[in-house]
């Protein structure tokens, strides 16, 4: 069986060793931390494919996501699907909306809309709560033989001792493996708050993103 090492234990370290040891590939996760010391652990994981670039991948990459996610539905792993209100404006990328399945997404209607929003579409989207679905991942990974071992890994010299196939996922920490100065982190606040009568939003017809949770 052919051996490989992931480095990280994110909800993308997590996966991506889910789908190598699907390969049949014996899989070691190589982590600094846990995965419920994670930052994946603390995030509030909706799908959306924000505006990045090259928008074509990442439509593409974004609708693989969603399938993964519909077949990855169940019971109490903490991915759900949600209403989504999304507003746009003429200068948006409004592209994502192909990707999803027909009948999962359609423009709002006038009496749908919130205050101050003229135009938005409406569409179902996954939502992942990390304090559920990174345990069921990580069980997943354990019980298909996987192997976590705690080891912080600085530099690719420090990777190339592994002496093995190494895929990287260590997220934000790849500004220090891969010495790049230009990666940051963006800039987000969680905010806990009472349920509200609006479905969950995004704001795309800004640089930012407003994202509310119920």
């Amino acid at each position: 069986m052919k051996s490989v090492k992931v480095i990280g234990c994110g909800i993308i370290g997590l996966t991506t060793a889910i789908k190598l040891q699907e390969k049949g590939f014996k899989v070691t996760i190589i982590a600094n931390e846990p995965f419920n010391k994670t930052l994946s652990s603390k995030v509030g994981a909706i799908w959306f494919p924000f505006e990045i670039h090259p928008k074509e991948k990442a439509n593409k990459w974004a609708s693989l996501t969603y399938k993964e996610y519909q077949s990855d539905e169940k019971e109490g792993n903490g991915v759900s699907f949600i209403p989504l209100i999304t507003a746009y404006n003429h200068e948006s990328n409004t592209d994502w909306i192909h990707q999803l399945p027909k009948g999962f997404v359609r423009k709002a209607l006038p009496t749908e809309l919130p205050k101050g929003i003229e135009k938005a579409h409406i569409s179902i989207v996954p939502l992942a709560e990390p304090h559920l679905y990174l345990p069921y991942l990580f069980n997943q990974f354990i019980d298909n033989g996987g192997v976590l071992k705690k080891q912080k890994i600085t530099s690719f010299n420090d990777a190339s001792i592994l002496n093995t196939l190494t895929v990287n996922c260590t997220g934000l920490g790849a500004k220090e493996l891969c010495n790049d100065e230009d990666l940051q982190p963006m800039r987000g606040q969680i905010l806990r708050c009472s349920k509200m009568d609006i479905a969950s939003y995004a704001d795309s017809t800004k640089k930012r993103s407003i994202k509310l949770f119920n």
